[in-house]
């Protein structure tokens, strides 16, 4: 038996960060064909700090 078992982490197919990544995140949302709610993991701290960007963004898009 292995001494040290292997951990699997599984990961989106697309990944986007940068400046104004939130401000983008309504149309990367729909251009992967997603529509309706969107559920959004995010801490305390930085939902306080960005929230009125990805809401805008959002509902732009036409995205909860």
């Amino acid at each position: 038996m292995c001494k040290h078992p292997l951990r699997v982490y599984a990961g989106p197919s697309r990944y986007v960060q940068g400046p104004g990544a939130f401000l983008q995140i309504g149309p990367e949302i729909k251009k992967i064909g997603l529509q309706g709610k969107a559920f959004i993991v995010i801490s305390k701290t930085a939902e306080k700090q960005t929230r009125s960007l990805w809401e805008k963004s959002l509902k732009e898009e036409g995205l909860d």
